[in-house]
């Protein structure tokens, strides 16, 4: 009886020291994307387990199993565990199936983790806000047109480039406060965005600019919830999204369009006619595409990249040149209308550029310096920080 009891604690404890020896664990790092426009992707994970463990990394296409790596980690936490990085290709567009696994001394899988991560395409993206009433009654008429603007932007990007609706965040009126703008361009947005990718950020409102006791002045966008008393507090400062906002999101190609009109002197006049648009009602310029998503991949093509901002000339409220200027395009802004020919191809050759059916940033904001018959303070203001050539539109024809 002594010697049976004796040999079941030896088997006990021999099978105890073998789980010991064998026993893993594995821990996927928490910000592994679902969705990624790369071929490859950087993942991470922590591992437990005896000094002889690897880390073997397998991707499953079609119906096989395929061992793309396999390594010993050497980063050595205090606690045990093992960190680990490594780079893992997805071979196909669509989803693609990667398994992460601690291998034994023998080769034997001694846990493993398994994930998806849909591979994509560049895309583009856009954030469009329109304000046409604002909370603070003072303010009511000051941008008649907004939400027009923004609504003709939108069936660029989504009817004429063909991008898909999904990716098109509209923010209009009530919804457009500075709280939530800050969290959409900012936190939102950036979660969405890869490298490769091109974001339109279009924004039709109201802004003003401050003076301060320094002889300078310092701009404002003015948000739902704005307050012309209180503008530090409650409009989004123009450095704020040039400087902060924009690069954090992160794209390598943005193009910012501003419907906007500054009053220099930072006080609402009584006048309701909003500054760069037109004064009586009617319909904006019908806007017909092509097959969904062929010119969206002409613009993706493009080698250049960088950040283009394309805003009309600080104005008044009540500047006079504005009351004589008109035409059969009516009821809505005259620069988002110029903006939008020129993108659907007007803009195509201008300024001695190559007329090849795309429109380039450069070629854009040459077609609306030279418009005749328009206010000088209506054109462009030129600020660029952009190498090589970067699309902007396309003629609807082209082909990819």
């Amino acid at each position: 009886m002594r010697h049976i009891l004796l040999i079941s604690i030896l088997m006990v404890g021999i099978s105890f020291g073998l789980s010991c020896a064998t026993s893993a664990s594995l821990e996927m790092d928490k910000n592994i994307p679902q969705e990624t426009s790369y071929g490859k992707l950087a993942i991470k994970g922590k591992a437990t387990g005896s000094e002889f463990i690897k880390i073997r990394l397998k991707v499953k296409n079609q119906k096989k199993e395929e061992v793309l790596s396999e390594f010993k980690p050497t980063y050595k936490e205090v606690d045990g565990s093992y960190k680990w990085q490594n780079q893992v290709p997805l071979p196909k567009l669509g989803e693609n199936e990667v398994i992460a696994e601690v291998v034994g001394r023998k080769g034997e899988v001694l846990t493993q983790k398994r994930f998806r991560i849909r591979r994509r395409r560049p895309a583009i993206f856009a954030v469009i806000i329109g304000i046409n009433h604002y909370k603070n009654k003072k303010m009511e008429g000051k941008a008649r047109y907004a939400l027009q603007d923004a609504r003709a932007f939108q069936r660029y990007i989504t009817n004429y480039l063909g991008v898909n609706p999904v990716r098109v965040t509209m923010v209009l009126n009530e919804k457009a406060t500075l709280r939530n703008i800050r969290h959409i361009l900012g936190v939102q947005l950036p979660q969405k965005i890869q490298r490769d990718d091109m974001v339109f950020l279009y924004w039709a409102g109201c802004g003003i600019t401050e003076s301060l006791r320094s002889n300078q002045t310092t701009r404002y966008l003015l948000c739902y919830d704005s307050s012309p008393e209180r503008l530090y507090s409650t409009a989004l400062p123009w450095n704020e999204l040039k400087q902060v906002i924009i690069p954090k999101i992160g794209a390598r190609r943005i193009v910012m369009v501003g419907d906007l009109a500054f009053d220099i002197t930072g006080d609402m006049p009584e006048n309701q006619q909003r500054a760069l648009g037109l004064t009586s009602g009617g319909k904006f310029i019908a806007l017909k595409g092509g097959n969904r998503g062929e010119l969206e991949e002409i613009l993706l093509k493009a080698g250049g990249y960088g950040m283009a901002f394309i805003m009309p000339q600080a104005l008044s409220y009540d500047d006079p040149s504005l009351t004589h200027f008109g035409g059969k395009n009516k009821g809505a802004g005259a620069f988002t209308y110029y903006v939008l020919k020129g993108m659907m191809g007007e803009a195509d050759g201008a300024g001695g550029g190559r007329k090849d059916g795309v429109v380039e940033v450069f070629e854009l904001l040459s077609y609306l310096q030279e418009l005749q018959g328009i206010p000088e303070n209506l054109k462009p203001m030129q600020e660029l920080y952009v190498n090589g050539e970067m699309f902007v539109g396309a003629v609807k024809s082209t082909k990819p």
